[in-house]
C-alpha cells in the first residue's frame, strides 16, 4: 500500500513537472515578434493609395521586468507611462518620446516601405516600441506625416489571445502643398502693367518738359533778334 502511495506521489509530481515545462515551452517558443506596418491613405472614400519609400524609424523604448514595464537605459530620464487601454494617453506618450529621442539624438531602427507600402520590423524583443516617420512622403500635391505611436510586443487582442505579430496603419496627416493662386497670379500681372503705365506716364512728363524748354529759348531768341534790328534800325536812321 505504501509502495502504492509512493508511486502515485511520484507519477504526480512528473505530471506536474511536465506542465510546468509545457508552460515553459509556450513561453518560450515564440520569443521574437514583428510590427508590420502599412502606410495607406484614403483620399475619398472609394480611393486607397499605398505610400511606397515612406521611411520609419523604430525604437525600443521599455521591456517588461517584474510585472510591468521598465523604461530603456536611453529614455530612462523621460517621465511617461503606458496604458494602452487610453489611445489618448497612448498618443501623448508617443508624441513625448518623439521629441525626447529627436533632442538627445537616439539613434533607431530605420527601414522604408516597398512598392506596396509595407513594411516590417521583425525579430523584436518583448517590449514597448516607439515608431516616427522622420521625413513627410509626397503623393501628387500632397504631403502625408504619420503621427508618432507606440507598440507592446507582444500584444492581447479582443480576445485576450497573445499576438507575436502585430499589423498596424499608421494614422497620416494630409498637409496639402500651395498651389498657384489664380489672383495672386492676376495681382502680379495687375502691378506689372501699373508699374509699365507709371513708367510711360513718366516718360511722357519729361518730354513735354523738354518741349516746354525749347518753345522758351525759340520764344526768347525770337525776342532777342526782334531787339537786335530793332538797334540796327535805329542806327541806320541816325545816320
Amino acid at each position: 500500500m505504501e509502495r502504492k502511495n509512493k508511486r502515485n506521489i511520484i507519477y504526480l509530481c512528473m505530471l506536474c513537472f511536465l506542465l510546468v515545462s509545457l508552460q515553459r515551452l509556450e513561453v518560450f517558443a515564440q520569443p521574437y515578434g514583428s510590427v508590420n506596418i502599412v502606410a495607406a491613405v484614403s483620399k475619398n472614400e472609394d480611393a486607397v493609395y499605398t505610400l511606397p519609400d515612406t521611411t520609419f524609424t523604430m525604437y525600443k523604448v521599455a521591456a517588461y521586468d517584474n510585472g510591468q514595464w521598465e523604461l530603456t537605459e536611453e529614455f530612462s530620464k523621460i517621465n511617461v507611462s503606458f496604458d494602452f487601454s487610453n489611445p489618448d494617453l497612448q498618443d501623448d506618450t508617443a508624441g513625448k518620446l518623439k521629441r525626447y529621442a529627436q533632442r538627445q539624438g537616439i539613434n533607431g531602427r530605420t527601414g522604408s516601405t516597398n512598392s506596396e507600402g509595407k513594411l516590417t520590423f521583425d525579430g523584436l524583443e518583448e517590449g514597448v516600441y516607439l515608431f516616427i516617420q522622420p521625413v513627410k512622403t509626397y503623393l501628387g500635391k500632397s504631403a502625408y506625416q504619420s503621427t508618432a505611436f507606440i507598440i507592446p510586443v507582444p500584444e492581447k487582442d479582443e480576445m485576450g489571445n497573445t499576438m507575436w505579430n502585430i499589423a498596424v496603419e499608421p494614422k497620416f496627416k494630409n498637409e496639402s502643398l500651395p498651389e498657384k493662386s489664380t489672383t495672386s497670379t492676376e495681382t502680379t500681372e495687375q502691378r506689372i502693367q501699373e508699374r509699365k503705365k507709371k513708367i510711360t506716364k513718366g516718360g511722357k512728363t519729361g518730354d513735354n518738359t523738354k518741349l516746354y524748354q525749347w518753345a522758351v529759348l525759340l520764344l526768347l531768341s525770337v525776342l532777342v533778334g526782334e531787339v537786335i534790328c530793332c538797334r540796327k534800325n535805329r542806327e541806320d536812321k541816325q545816320e
